[in-house]
């Protein structure tokens, strides 16, 4: 069995994106096919698709959910592609789940009211949101591109908002990061979280600290750039 996990709705999304998640996920289950007959057993592909939900502290932090109507026809489009699909089933989260998953990321501390009339009304957030009056298309549909600071960035995460503000402008370009970024961002998690380790006084394996703490030869100029 093998899962895929797909998102929709992001910037500059066009009706070619939905078409190659089916001509995708068609060529990846006729080569999972053709390795299972040999063996005598056929699996299954599960396809998540979920609508995008920007989240703080990534590259597409600034950007508003995409409407909940548009949404939806894209739902519809998509289920009409995949619909007659054999040995592949497709979970299309619905823009409910989405609503409720954004406030949660995009909200503050006026959001906690929102929350606690939910848990009591059965889940119910649109009448959570209406009762206690929050304008939540204001956390959800507003862009964010023009906004020098986000609440958000009082809590570092490690990651200066210039990097950010790249991958986006690369992401509306189409352009794909370099591996190397990737290597050098994964690696230099590895050497802090070494370093907590040790002023934390934790017992670390001299052999685990210097394979972890070794830097990898980077031609692609200062990340904090």
């Amino acid at each position: 069995n093998l899962k895929l996990y797909y998102m929709i709705g992001l910037p500059s999304e066009t009706d070619e994106d939905l078409v190659a998640i089916r001509d995708l996920t068609l060529l990846i289950r006729d080569q999972m096919l053709g390795a299972a007959r040999a063996r005598g057993t056929v699996g299954r592909i599960v396809a998540s698709v979920n609508p995008l939900i920007p989240k703080p502290g990534t590259t597409y932090q600034w950007m508003p959910m995409t409407d909940a109507r548009v949404i939806d026809e894209k739902i519809d489009r998509l289920r009409g592609l995949v619909g007659d699909t054999d040995n592949v089933f497709f979970n299309i989260k619905s823009e409910r789940h989405s609503y409720y998953q954004g406030l949660l990321s995009l909200g503050d501390r006026r959001v906690a009211d929102v929350i606690e009339l939910a848990e009591r009304n059965g889940h119910n957030w649109r009448a959570a949101v209406a009762e206690t009056g929050l304008d939540a298309e204001a956390y959800l549909y507003r862009d964010r591109s023009g906004d020098d600071f986000l609440p958000w960035q009082i809590i570092d995460g490690g990651m200066k908002t210039s990097f950010f503000r790249q991958e986006l402008e690369r992401s509306r370009r189409g352009e794909l990061t370099f591996a190397e970024i990737a290597e050098a961002l994964v690696l230099r998690g590895r050497q802090a979280h070494v370093a907590r380790l040790e002023s934390h006084d934790h017992q670390l394996d001299p052999a685990d600290s210097q394979q972890v703490a070794e830097k990898p030869e980077w031609r692609g100029g200062d990340l904090d750039d």
